[in-house]
């Protein structure tokens, strides 16, 4: 259980605040970064393929979403098959969306970022890289392949449905500092979502919300993580 601190005065509790915020006047000691897959490395949104059923069967988006959103977060938690939560969807819905037509539509619809595959081969150069996601066992099995297709190494890679946990539950982020015996402040999480990244940080992960390349590479900067500048030129020319 984390530690309550108590802050002695207004600066103590400011202080603590920028640390957890990956303050660029503390000096970091980075020796892990961790990469959220969906948003970051490759893109896959769902209001994508939600349309796409709106379209194909004149359904409202957000009855929709009001059905497969929990369906598929239990589908990454590992609690059901895509079987079985493409047949809730189905059932409720009153259409038939079958397991292939899905993962047709899922590759269909990803995109791999390339310029975030060159920084990946950069920092594995000089960092241990892990990725931590929340993704069903179908979606990662298409996007591990992705990732080694294009000579992206990780020494660990975290998937939701594996662990039974999705971000941004605290315990997640316990789980992976265990297993990759790294300490919070020793370690860089990078995802497109402001809430995992809100979490990770209340544990004191240096976080980094994703918006563009140039953002990121700023922001590792000031964690000082080292890119080599000819690799930063060519990450951002491709």
């Amino acid at each position: 259980m984390e530690k309550q601190i108590q802050k002695s005065n207004s600066n103590e509790g400011d202080l603590l605040r920028r640390s957890r915020a990956g303050d660029s006047n503390t000096t970091k000691n980075i020796k892990g970064i961790i990469f959220d897959i969906g948003g970051v490395i490759i893109h896959y949104p769902a209001e994508e393929y939600y349309k796409q059923i709106s379209k194909n069967f004149n359904i409202p988006l957000s009855r929709i979403a009001a059905v497969a959103d929990p369906a598929r977060h239990e589908l990454e938690l590992g609690n059901i098959s895509l079987h079985e939560m493409l047949r809730t969807v189905s059932t409720s819905l009153n259409i038939t969306i079958n397991d292939l037509e899905f993962i047709k539509n899922f590759k269909d619809f990803a995109r791999t970022d390339y310029e975030m595959v060159n920084l990946i081969n950069n920092l594995s150069k000089n960092y241990r890289m892990y990725l931590l996601t929340n993704i069903s066992k179908a979606g990662f099995a298409l996007c591990d392949t992705e990732l080694r297709k294009n000579g992206c190494r990780f020494d660990g890679k975290f998937a939701s449905f594996h662990i039974h946990m999705r971000k941004p539950d605290p315990q997640i982020y316990h789980y992976v500092l265990n297993e990759i015996k790294l300490k919070p402040e020793e370690v860089a999480f990078i995802d497109d979502k402001k809430r995992n990244i809100d979490a990770a940080a209340e544990i004191g992960i240096n976080g980094i919300v994703f918006n563009n390349m140039s953002q990121l590479i700023e922001d590792l900067k000031k964690l000082n993580i080292v890119i080599t500048s000819d690799e930063i030129k060519d990450i951002k020319a491709k």
